[in-house]
């Protein structure tokens, strides 16, 4: 019973209270997030609609949309992973107070070093998890000309020890790119 009391003390109310100890902050973080989302969702509806008049004729009604379509849904798109690249540079500065014992949230400020540190993390992590998944995929290539029950069996353990190490890897890895303070700390 204590080690549960001590678990929830430790990993649950002591991250909340860490988390919820500046409203201020994380309604920004919030509403970054809000409007990351939904102008990327949004600038796809877009270029989808902007490109639909081009693969259906019978619509031609759409057809003075089309490039400006895909040129407004591009806008609003790069405006959502613009957001979506400061929260991530926000979480590095998270991670960062972190491992100085700071027990605040950091500051909103700064936003071209978040959107710099948010770009390097995504690049790092799409590259670690292509470099981990690559087993996964040349499985899957020799599964789709040989589809035995056998060859789909491992192809599943295979894809399954990948995500596992996926898992397991990026977590480690962003800590010490935000140690380091190197984009190639990743991948030592």
């Amino acid at each position: 019973f204590l080690v549960v009391v001590m678990f929830f003390e430790d990993y649950i109310k002591e991250p909340l209270k860490y988390a919820l100890s500046d409203t201020k902050k994380l309604f920004v973080g919030g509403v970054l997030s809000l409007v990351g989302m939904i102008s990327i969702l949004f600038g796809m509806f877009l270029i989808i609609l902007g490109i639909m008049p081009h693969m259906m004729p019978e619509m031609p009604h759409l057809q003075a949309f089309g490039i400006l379509g895909v040129i407004l849904g591009g806008g609003f798109g790069l405006v959502g992973l613009l957001c979506l690249l400061v929260i991530s540079g926000y979480y590095m500065q998270i991670i960062k107070h972190t491992l100085n014992d700071k027990n605040e949230l950091p500051e909103w400020e700064n936003f071209l070093h978040m959107i710099k540190k948010g770009f390097l993390y995504m690049v790092g992590v799409s590259i670690l998890s292509i470099l981990i998944n690559i087993p996964s995929y040349l499985f899957a290539i020799v599964y789709a000309y040989n589809d035995s029950l056998i060859i789909s069996i491992l192809d599943n353990i295979i894809s399954i020890t990948c995500s596992l190490a996926v898992w397991l890897i990026i977590p480690l890895a962003t800590v010490n790119f935000v140690a380091k303070d190197r984009f190639f700390a990743f991948f030592y």
